[in-house]
């Protein structure tokens, strides 16, 4: 693209239209699912247990028909992991790392007039990561108050894009 060795990524989220849809999921996945497999013990705890869960809506249609249209779409995601601490004055304790995210989007596309529309958009991803942080920056080895840590990442979106022509 451009005469250089690039990419161009193209996105294109859902919209409303002139008929109401949605979706409606949801998952569940834990440790008791699961055949029993052999512990592997290293230096960042042994994995004693964990559930996943993952649920969530979506919601598209007009406001007025033809001229103003709207989606909305919501996930959340919920994860947890049991560790059994390794050696130290704490070996053998199980604590848990907490993972959550609110995982989200909204579309409003507004029909200005013939071949104009502006648009607006909102994106969220928002995570929060609690209890026995376990990272590259982390490890179950130390001070038991290093079990009951907190990280948050992502954060919110907003976009107000204009589509059309001024003149032919």
């Amino acid at each position: 693209f451009g005469g250089k060795a690039s990419a161009l990524i193209n996105v294109v989220t859902k919209s409303g239209g002139n008929d109401f849809t949605g979706d409606v999921f949801g998952y569940y996945d834990s440790d008791s699912l699961q055949a029993n497999a052999e512990s592997v013990e290293s230096t960042a705890g042994t994995q004693t247990g964990f559930t996943r869960q993952d649920y969530g809506l979506d919601v598209g249609g007009y406001l007025m028909k033809d001229r103003l249209w709207f989606f909305g779409a919501y996930d959340r995601v919920t994860n947890s992991i049991d560790s059994e601490l390794p050696g130290g004055p704490n070996a053998g304790d199980i604590v848990t790392s907490k993972s959550r995210r609110n995982l989200g989007s909204a579309k409003m596309t507004f029909n200005v007039g013939a071949n104009q529309s502006l648009i607006g958009t909102y994106l969220q991803d928002p995570r929060v990561d609690t209890g026995a942080i376990n990272d590259a920056n982390h490890t179950l080895n130390g001070d038991p108050s290093t079990y009951l840590g907190r990280q948050d990442f992502g954060g919110r979106d907003y976009a107000l894009r204009y589509e059309g022509a001024f003149a032919s």
